[in-house]
């Protein structure tokens, strides 16, 4: 979880940094998540983990209510 809040919080500055969640995913989705495969199927694999990442930073707040990410993004009481 603290990796992809981490992820979130970079997204945030996304027009000085130009790495929104889809760029995030595409960079981190095949070092965070592994391919089983080798070779040209692991290409197939990498779309998927980068989709996958790409959505876990963009929904992080949804996911884990204990997150720095969730804490910011919560509405004030």
């Amino acid at each position: 979880g603290l990796i992809v809040a981490f992820l979130k919080e970079v997204a945030a500055h996304e027009s000085e940094n130009k790495m929104n969640p889809h760029n995030l995913g595409v960079v981190f989705g095949p070092t965070l998540m592994r391919a089983e495969s080798t070779g040209v199927e692991s290409l197939t694999e990498c779309e998927s983990q980068s989709a996958l990442v790409e959505e876990l930073i963009r929904y992080i707040q949804d996911i884990n209510t204990d997150s720095p990410a969730a804490a910011a993004a919560a509405p004030a009481p």
